[in-house]
Order: C-alpha cells, then sequence, then structure tokens
C-alpha cells in the first residue's frame, strides 16, 4: 500500500507543473537577454494577472546558437516550449522541416491579421509557401544615436538631423574632443563592433548591391558595390574619426565618450536607463546613392509537439501579445508591426521612435536562408579583421565569399531530423 502511495505521489508531483490551480501552464522561450528581457517579463506577468486559464513560464536562453540549437533539441525530443521566439532570418529551419503548428484561423483572426492591421513585408516574413507560422512582434532596424548637448555645444542643430555622406563626416570631426596633448578624448562617432556587419549590410543596399543571388542559392556581395560599403567604414578608421580598434562604444555613448553612435531600436532601453544622458535618434545615414537600412522582425511561434492540447492557450497568449505590442514597443525600444500602433498617438509622441518607423520603405531584409545563422556570425568575424587591421577589404570579402558559398551548399536545417 506504502508503495502505492509513493507512486502515486510522483504522479501528483509531475502534474504540477501541468496544471497550477486549475490553468493551463504554457512555457514561452526567448532570447531576450538585454533590457528588453525584464519588459518581457513584465508583459508576461501582466497577462497571467489579466486571466484565469492560463499561466504562461517564461524562460530566457543565450542568444543567437546555444537558443536556436536547444530549442531544435527540445521539438526532437519532445520537450519543446508552448511559444517561442524566432527571428524572421531564421524561420526556414523551423517551418521548412515540419518543427512549428501552423497559426489557427483564430489567432491569425484575434491577432490582427485578418483586418489588414500588419505592415507587409513583416507578416510575409513569418510565411513559408504561403501559411502563416509566426507573427511579427516588432520590427528591428538601425538609427543614430547622438547626444544632443554635444552637438549644440559643437555649433550642430540637434532638432534638423540628416545625415549623408559629407554632414556625417563633418559631425564626426566636429564632434570630436582633444585633450591639451592633442590625445581625444571624446570621439564623434564609435561603432559597436558587434553591429560592424549590420552597418556593411545596409551600407551593401545602398551601394546598388545585395547580400545573395535572388535565388538565394550563391553570394552576391563581392562587387563594387561591397567593396564600397566596407571601405567607407575603413575610410573612417584612416582619418582618424574612430577608435583605431574597437572600444565598448555602447557604455562610450552613455558616458558621454563619444557623440554618436549606430545601432538598432533595441539599445533605446539601455540609453533611456542613463538618467544623465540627453540624446536623440536619427535615420540610419545616406551613404550612398540609394536609401537602405537593415530590417529584421522578432516572431512568435509554436513549436511542434507530439500533441496540440496546449495549442489553444498558447494562440491566445500570441494574440494577447500582438494586441499589446505599443507596450512592448514603448517599453523595449522595438518598433511595431501593426498598422494601428504605428497611428496612435501615443507611439507617434515617441520621438525617439519616429527615426526607425521613417525608414520602414526602404528596409533591405535579412535573408532567409536556412545558414544565415553561422553567416552572420562569419560576418562579425570578417569585419572585425578588418577594423582590427588584420585582413584588407579585399581580403575580407574574398574569404567571406568561399565561406558563404560553401555553406549555402549544406542543408542546415537537417540536423537533428
Amino acid at each position: 500500500m506504502r508503495r502505492v502511495l509513493n507512486v502515486l505521489l510522483v504522479v501528483l508531483l509531475t502534474m504540477l507543473p501541468i496544471v497550477v490551480y486549475g490553468k493551463t501552464v504554457i512555457d514561452f522561450w526567448n532570447l531576450f537577454t538585454g533590457p528588453d528581457g525584464q519588459v518581457m517579463e513584465e508583459l508576461v506577468k501582466e497577462f497571467n494577472a489579466s486571466q484565469n486559464e492560463i499561466e504562461v513560464r517564461m524562460q530566457i536562453l543565450p542568444w543567437g546558437d546555444p537558443y536556436y540549437n536547444k530549442l531544435l533539441l527540445s521539438i526532437q525530443t519532445g520537450t519543446a516550449p508552448d511559444v517561442a521566439i524566432c527571428h524572421s532570418w531564421n524561420l526556414l529551419v523551423f517551418a521548412k522541416y515540419d518543427r512549428l503548428f501552423p497559426l489557427s484561423p483564430r489567432t491569425l483572426e484575434k491577432g490582427g491579421v485578418n483586418k489588414g492591421d500588419f505592415l507587409e513585408y513583416p507578416l510575409t516574413a513569418g510565411k513559408y509557401k504561403g501559411v502563416t507560422y509566426g507573427l511579427p512582434l516588432d520590427l528591428l532596424t538601425l538609427g543614430v544615436y547622438y547626444n544632443v548637448d554635444h552637438f549644440k555645444s559643437a555649433g550642430i542643430d540637434p532638432s534638423k538631423v540628416i545625415l549623408n555622406r559629407e554632414n556625417f563626416i563633418d559631425a564626426a570631426k566636429k564632434l570630436q574632443l582633444k585633450d591639451d596633448k592633442g590625445e581625444i578624448i571624446r570621439w564623434g562617432f564609435a561603432p559597436i563592433s558587434g553591429d560592424l556587419w549590420r552597418y556593411w549590410y545596409s551600407l551593401l543596399y545602398q551601394f546598388n548591391g545585395t547580400f545573395l543571388t535572388k535565388d538565394g542559392s550563391k553570394s552576391a556581395f563581392n562587387t563594387e558595390s561591397g567593396l564600397k560599403a566596407l571601405q567607407f567604414l575603413v575610410d573612417l578608421q584612416n582619418a582618424n574619426l574612430i577608435p583605431p580598434t574597437a572600444i565598448d562604444a555602447a557604455t562610450a555613448f552613455r558616458t558621454g565618450k563619444c557623440s554618436m553612435t549606430i545601432s538598432g531600436t533595441w539599445m533605446r532601453r539601455g540609453f533611456e536607463e542613463q538618467k544623465d544622458l540627453n540624446y536623440m535618434t536619427a535615420p540610419f545615414p545616406f551613404i550612398g546613392p540609394k536609401k537602405a537600412v537593415m530590417g529584421a522582425s522578432h516572431l512568435l511561434v509554436l513549436p511542434k509537439k507530439k500533441n496540440r492540447d496546449k495549442i489553444e492557450a498558447a494562440g491566445k497568449f500570441i494574440e494577447w501579445l500582438t494586441s499589446n505590442q505599443i507596450k512592448w514597443t514603448m517599453n523595449a525600444g522595438n518598433c511595431p508591426t501593426r498598422k494601428s500602433v504605428i497611428n496612435s498617438d501615443t507611439f507617434k509622441k515617441s520621438q525617439k521612435h519616429q527615426a526607425f518607423i521613417s525608414q520602414v520603405n526602404y528596409l533591405a531584409w535579412l535573408p532567409q536562408v536556412e545558414q544565415f545563422l553561422p553567416i552572420q556570425s562569419r560576418m562579425g568575424q570578417e569585419l572585425n579583421a578588418v577594423y582590427n587591421r588584420q585582413k584588407t577589404v579585399v581580403q575580407a570579402l574574398n574569404d567571406l565569399e568561399i565561406y558563404v558559398n560553401d555553406i549555402l551548399t549544406r542543408p542546415i536545417g537537417e540536423v537533428g531530423r
């Protein structure tokens, strides 16, 4: 009898994670390791308090390979979360190999899709072969962060900042400060080393280039366009307008040791936490003959599981998040993908968002190919090698071309099937 009671106790304990006071418990995985993770945690708490049917448990995993590898493994072993975040450029790894549940017509309707409320491309980026597998939580792009007080002291009107090649270079010169010995104590512009590949990708399209061929089978960047895009960054370095080697530019900007930096919408929350930082934002500089800047989205997806018993609850959570997109936007910093939010008074009053959303009609979206995560990592390595004077522009682009063309022949998504 005692043995039977012990077995029953074990069974009851294993059921505890599934039901909490009669609620359906769903697991939500994401890779929001920065301040945006705190925002999402607050939203999950708000959702849990808003109703009595569903309890969401959120887990934040390391960004990049660790996150996606664990997500793939969880699907393979039957331990996947009920809802997960997937970058738009990585959807193919999951959708192509039947690793996601398609979103139900109810979720699409309640989530605002059927009303035509989403921007076209972010919504398209959540589809594979015409089937919607992910709803775009936000829009990710780049812009200039600049110190208003520094601009004023340098005689630059901070209310009229539209940067092209000429005035971007001019501003970088005027904003730079030196001590009595001629040593630079404040940089006019300092690039964030982790974003160098994003700068180059954006400039590649500004110079009328493209990253891959139309069918996505080969690289297309090792051209005059790619050379010009990367050479611009090298020219800034040669002119002593950016630090000679990579520095922690985000911290330098926060603490007033550089006047401008370029990064994504995701940096806003961190900069807002610096109470004495009087900053504003501007669109990505127009260096080439064509307007272009990198674009991507975080998608909300439903990882494939052996049963569908929680899919309705997971759908309701996704519906709630997209319906409350304004809260994610205003607190995490990323731009909205719903037109009703973009046109709302609350969003329009957020001046620091406007520089980013103003670029929506000329975004150069990151390509949806299975291998883009390792490609992205290699881009970062090659561009940092150029910045640290370990490779020339030509060497870096040649080496990147060889790598990309090789890896595109390998169907990475097959791993773990």
